[in-house]
C-alpha cells in the first residue's frame, strides 16, 4: 500500500529529496548522518526520539538533527504521507555566513502554517527539475531563514560531542565495513571491557555498534545504487550476506526497497543527462 521515491536534487549538491504517499510502515532505530527538514501531509506520524513518543500531525513540520538515534511510524498504522529534505553539513554551512556554528533544532516538531507551506514549496521546486537559478534561488532564501527561525545556535557545539573511544570506533567501522569486524577487535582497539564498550556505545551514540554499523553499510548501498550499480552487487560490495539481507535492513532504515531508490535516481541521472 502507498508508495515512497528518492531522489538527488538537480542543482545543489548534497540534498537528498524524499516522498511518500499513504504509506503504512515502521522504522526500525536508526540515525541519519544529515538534517532532516520536511513536513507531514496527511495522517500522523509517530517517532521515538530523545527518550519520548513524538506525533506530527498532518499540516505540522518534523526536524531531526544529525546523529540522533529516532524510530519512525504511521500513528495507529494509518496511511501517512510526507515529504522530506535531507540536507548534508556542508550545503547547511553554505548558506550560513562565515565561521557560524551548525544549528542545532531542539523541537522536533513545529507547528507554524506559514513556514510548512515554506518548505513545501521548497520540496517541490527541487521535485520538479526547475532550471537551476531558480531552485538556487529559493534554497539559499528559504533555508537560512528557517534556520534563523527555529534553531538554536547556543547548542551547537553540542552535537557530535563523544568521548574519544567511541570516535575512534566510529571511525574504525566506517573504514572497514564491508568486513565482519567482532566486538573483540573494536575492544582491543578502545583498549575497553567488551560489555562496557556496548554500554559506552550506545549511552553516547544511542544505539549499538552493529546497528551503526549497519547505517554506515545503507549510506555506502545508496552511493551505488544512484550511481546505477545492480542490486545484487551493491550487497556484496558493502557487506551484506546476499540481496534480501540489504533489502529487508534498506528498507527498515530508508522505508524504500533498494530497487525503489535505485528508480527515483535512476530518473534524476537520466535528467541531468538531457
Amino acid at each position: 500500500m502507498g508508495h515512497a521515491w528518492s531522489w538527488r536534487a538537480d542543482s545543489i549538491a548534497g540534498i537528498e529529496c524524499f516522498q511518500a504517499q499513504a504509506i503504512i510502515h515502521h522504522y526500525g532505530r536508526h540515525s541519519h548522518d544529515a538534517y532532516a527538514i520536511g513536513v507531514i501531509e496527511e495522517g500522523v506520524a509517530g517517532n521515538d526520539y530523545r527518550g519520548a513518543s513524538h506525533y506530527i500531525p498532518a499540516g505540522d513540520i518534523v526536524v531531526m538533527n544529525p546523529d540522533e538515534p529516532h524510530t519512525g511510524y504511521s500513528a495507529d498504522d494509518q496511511p501517512m504521507s510526507y515529504r522530506l529534505l535531507y540536507l548534508d553539513a556542508d550545503v547547511i554551512r553554505d548558506v550560513l555566513p562565515e565561521y557560524a556554528r551548525l544549528p542545532y533544532f531542539s523541537d522536533i516538531r513545529i507547528h507554524n502554517d506559514r513556514w510548512a507551506e515554506q518548505v513545501l514549496f521548497l520540496h517541490r521546486i527541487l521535485s520538479n527539475h526547475a532550471e537551476a537559478l531558480e531552485e538556487q534561488s529559493h534554497f539559499y532564501e528559504i533555508l537560512p531563514n528557517f534556520i534563523r527561525a527555529f534553531s538554536d545556535s547556543r547548542f551547537a557545539e553540542t552535537t557530535g560531542r563523544e568521548p574519544s573511544a567511541i570516535e575512534q570506533i566510529k571511525e574504525f567501522l566506517r573504514a572497514n565495513y564491508q568486513r565482519n569486524v567482532s566486538i573483540d577487535e573494536l575492544a582491543q582497539l578502545a583498549q575497553l571491557n567488551r560489555a562496557y564498550l556496548i554500554r559506552a556505545f550506545r549511552r553516547s551514540v544511542g544505539i549499538p555498534p552493529y546497528h551503526w554499523l549497519l547505517q554506515v553499510r545503507i549510506e555506502e548501498a545508496k552511493k551505488l545504487l544512484s550511481q546505477g550499480a545492480p542490486i545484487a552487487e551493491v550487497a556484496f560490495e558493502v557487506g551484506f550476506a546476499d540481496q534480501s539481507h540489504l533489502t529487508r535492513r534498506f528498507k527498515s532504515i530508508t522505508g524504500l526497497t533498494p530497487g525503489q531508490y535505485a528508480a527515483g535516481h535512476y530518473r534524476s541521472r537520466q535528467d541531468r543527462a538531457l
